[in-house]
């Protein structure tokens, strides 16, 4: 069952709740509000302009409401495009560019001619480039490490609303830097926490005077803990929304976590376009080998064991026989990797390759393409971490609601 805490003050369902709550027993308590999804709608945000959300979510407070990058309308840029588009754009006065300095989230006007590592571009109208998508009205670039991704901003859905009431810091340009220990948060569980605080204000801002002090903090633990709790799906929500950034300024979005050192290496030495396929757990290093030859057939295709340390790394090309000796070397319990061009695929191209790979190779492969900001790993089990939903493999905004009725983020 869902109450809206805001609606059940006003309709005196807490106050009925309230008048029972002495003669539960503890156990009688627990069931009570087990059974019970709280939500809590709230007035329209008074702030104007942008806001960063846990996570480095972007949101537009306008007058059209709160907006945030719809994954369903997303447009990627080559190299080439990107580098003309951020060109066309340097002429425009009404575009905002938001950047992660060392120091922290900041804001200018216009757009940079070298934007920073994680830089994120807000203008009215988007590009003629992404006319095609239908994308009219506000638009957020990401500018990536050799290409750009650009979404439609969108009426947020009420969860993501909420958060922006709950923890928003709001970016104005020539403003003190955002340090990273404000709003990152990797993950649905990270986001939660960052939202707590800010949501338990809000709803004992609420029930303060309306009910007892023991329904009270009862609620207030129900809202904020647990994996059930109204914090848990506002995280789940947002981690399920395009973010610009991450808390390691000097690495682009993308980028495979530090236990990668020397993909990560060869991927910074690679020209714009190239993507990295981390493969691990293989049930068959050989047969993986002559899967990697089938997906990608060309000479191109460099192939690497990945050492676990920042050292010089040397290559082979997967069509030769040095890439069965790279992956006798690794075993079954090490690790390979292939860099490989893919300069106009989208991160749904992507992730159909790293699923044939983990599908036909039997192994875990995770897939990076700084360029885009896209990172997703496959499990040889099946499960799956990473932002392919930010790309438009998940729920659009308008899907969000449904996606947080559920227990999704309970699992």
């Amino acid at each position: 069952m869902d109450i809206d805490l805001a609606e059940a003050c006003r309709t005196g369902v807490l106050a009925v709740l309230d008048a029972h709550w002495p003669q539960l027993s503890v156990a009688q308590r627990a069931d009570c509000l087990q059974d019970i999804r709280f939500t809590l709608s709230v007035p329209a945000q008074d702030a104007s302009g942008v806001c960063l959300l846990p996570g480095g979510v972007l949101a537009l407070c306008a007058p059209e409401g709160i907006l945030v990058a719809d994954p369903l309308s997303t447009v990627t840029f080559s190299a080439a495009e990107a580098q003309a588009l951020s060109a066309s754009l340097r002429r425009r006065k009404d575009a905002l560019t938001v950047l992660h300095a060392p120091e922290g989230i900041v804001c200018q006007a216009g757009v940079p001619a070298a934007p920073a590592p994680q830089s994120a571009t807000i203008l009215p109208g988007i590009h003629k480039l992404a006319k095609c998508a239908g994308m009219d009205g506000i638009g957020l670039i990401q500018w990536g490490f050799g290409g750009a991704v650009a979404w439609a901003l969108r009426a947020a859905p009420p969860l993501v609303a909420l958060a922006v009431r709950a923890h928003a810091l709001q970016v104005l340009p020539d403003d003190a830097p955002l340090p990273a220990e404000l709003w990152a948060a990797a993950g649905s569980a990270a986001c939660a926490e960052r939202v707590a605080p800010g949501l338990a204000e809000l709803v004992n801002d609420l029930l303060c005077g309306e009910v007892s002090d023991d329904l009270r903090h009862a609620l207030l633990l129900s809202c904020i803990a647990g994996n059930g709790s109204l914090a848990a799906g506002i995280g789940a929500v947002l981690s399920a929304v395009p973010s610009c950034f991450q808390a390691d300024s000097s690495r682009p979005l993308g980028t495979l976590p530090g236990e990668w050192p020397n993909g990560c290496a060869l991927l910074d030495l690679a020209v714009p376009g190239h993507v990295l396929f981390g493969i691990e757990a293989m049930a068959d290093p050989l047969h993986m080998i002559g899967v990697l030859r089938e997906v990608f057939p060309g000479p191109d295709a460099a192939l690497f064991l990945e050492a676990g340390v920042a050292s010089r790394c040397a290559t082979v090309s997967v069509g030769t026989e040095a890439a069965k000796f790279v992956a006798r070397r690794a075993g079954a319990e090490g690790r390979i990797g292939l860099v490989v061009r893919c300069e106009h695929a989208t991160p749904a191209d992507l992730y159909g390759l790293a699923d044939r790979l983990a599908c036909e190779g039997a192994a875990t492969v995770t897939v990076s393409a700084p360029a885009l900001g896209f990172c997703h790993r496959i499990g040889r089990n099946g499960e799956e971490a990473g932002n392919a939903a930010w790309f438009g493999m998940g729920a659009g905004l308008d899907e969000l609601d449904l996606f947080a009725a559920c227990d999704l983020w309970a699992q």
